[in-house]
């Protein structure tokens, strides 16, 4: 919110897509705005992003995140989320196999991705990578 409220006069003035990407970094802050510019564009010209970008919509595999909570409460949630074939586990440096383990035996099909949020130190990278291949994380 402070990267967007900081932008405020040059929002004000009508900043453009490309300037964004010029006077902002990477980041949620600048992806939320040339979302919103993208959506008035189109809004403006009552057209769809499909249209404006002459693509043509097709179905996507998303994730479900699933996060950090006991192993038990995140087979829970993994078995709640049947329809989707891709989890997103949010994990932190507590209970990784542990966690990882119960949403298998739950969810055994399916596709596991792990997100630490830059949490782990490469030496705890390079302790759960086997066992996490093991337990079928990497293998899809």
């Amino acid at each position: 919110m402070q990267q967007i409220e900081s932008m405020r006069p040059i929002i004000e003035a009508g900043v453009t897509r490309d300037q964004v990407n010029e006077v902002m970094p990477r980041g949620g802050a600048r992806n939320a705005l040339d979302c919103a510019l993208w959506d008035l564009a189109c809004k403006q010209q009552n057209t769809s992003i499909w249209d404006t970008l002459s693509l043509s919509p097709r179905e996507l595999i998303t994730v479900a995140t699933i996060g950090v909570a006991s192993p038990e409460e995140m087979a829970e949630q993994a078995a709640r989320w049947a329809d989707f074939p891709a989890l997103k586990l949010k994990l932190d440096g507590e209970l990784v196999l542990e966690r990882v383990r119960a949403i298998r035996e739950a969810r055994g099909d399916a596709k596991l991705v792990i997100d630490v949020n830059q949490g782990w130190t490469m030496e705890e990278l390079v302790r759960y990578t086997p066992p996490l291949h093991d337990l079928d994380v990497f293998s899809h």
